[in-house]
């Protein structure tokens, strides 16, 4: 989800997923979108006025969620352009 020019991506019952295991693990990542693909750093958000923000996001483009609380077990990684190396 975008909010403010910032890109999350989450999951609920997330721990445990292979995904987000390795993303807390090697933060650096690639991510495709359409036929490009741009390197990003993965950051798990922890700030709970960041994933109430996150989750406004995703509630206001899925149509689901809005106005619930948000579970305890939904993470939401923040993805920031980084560098390309190669």
């Amino acid at each position: 989800m975008a909010s403010d020019k910032r890109l999350f991506v989450s999951c609920a019952r997330c721990e445990g997923k292979y995904w987000s295991e390795v993303a807390l693990k090697i933060p650096r990542a690639r991510i495709a979108i359409g036929s490009q693909i741009y390197p990003v750093i993965l950051r798990r958000v922890v700030e709970e006025a960041e994933l109430d923000a996150a989750w406004a996001a995703r509630a206001e483009k899925t149509r689901r969620g809005a106005g619930s609380t948000r579970a305890d077990h939904w993470w939401s990684f923040e993805l920031t352009s980084r560098e390309v190396d190669y």
